[in-house]
């Protein structure tokens, strides 16, 4: 196993020990997918509504990484069909609720 696959796998551990978190698929940096599990924490602690905590997250990557535009899909329920950038996505469930954020290829 290499050091990054290693890398990778403690990542998802560790991602999975916070509470009510399943990683599902993840390409993004391990230091981006933890903001993006902490504003999503955030997010649902201060928006009832899913749209308001989508909002929160995407406008949290679209500050933190200039130039680009992030996406962020939360629901119960939806399928989707996305281009994204090849380490920009990721898809995981927080209590109830999944969340898919990536970011558009340029």
């Amino acid at each position: 196993m290499s050091d990054t696959e290693q890398n990778e796998q403690e990542t998802q551990q560790e991602v999975e020990e916070q509470a009510n978190i399943k990683l599902i698929q993840n390409t993004l940096a391990p230091e981006l997918l933890k903001e993006c599990i902490n504003l999503t924490k955030k997010a649902f602690k201060t928006s009832r509504v899913e749209k308001d905590a989508a909002s929160t997250i995407k406008k949290a990557f679209d500050e933190r990484i200039f130039g680009s535009t992030w996406h962020c899909i939360i629901g119960k329920h939806f399928a989707v069909s996305v281009q994204f950038d090849t380490e920009s996505f990721t898809f995981f469930k927080y209590n109830q609720h999944y969340v898919c954020l990536f970011k558009s290829e340029n």
